[in-house]
C-alpha cells in the first residue's frame, strides 16, 4: 500500500501532465475551478493534501476518473 507522500506525488504528476496536455496554465486551470493559482501550484508540488471533493473537481475538469489521478505513475 502506498504511503501518503507517494499518493500526493502521484496526484501532483498526473495533474501537472494532464493540465499541460490540455493546454492550460495553472492560472487558467485554477480560475476554471474557482481556486487560487497558488493552491493549484501547491497541489502540483505535492505539498497540498486535497479533500475528496477537490479531487473530484480536479478530475472532472481534466475529464478523467478521480482514481486516475492517484494511480501508479508509468
Amino acid at each position: 500500500m502506498p504511503v501518503p507522500d507517494e499518493i500526493l506525488r502521484r496526484l501532483a504528476v498526473h495533474i501537472h501532465r494532464l493540465r499541460l496536455e490540455r493546454g492550460l496554465t495553472q492560472e487558467a486551470f485554477a480560475h476554471e475551478l474557482d481556486m487560487h493559482r497558488a493552491y493549484v501550484g501547491s497541489i502540483e508540488r505535492a505539498e497540498q493534501n486535497v479533500t475528496l471533493k477537490t479531487l473530484a473537481q480536479l478530475a472532472g475538469r481534466l475529464g478523467v476518473d478521480p482514481a486516475d489521478l492517484i494511480k501508479p505513475i508509468g
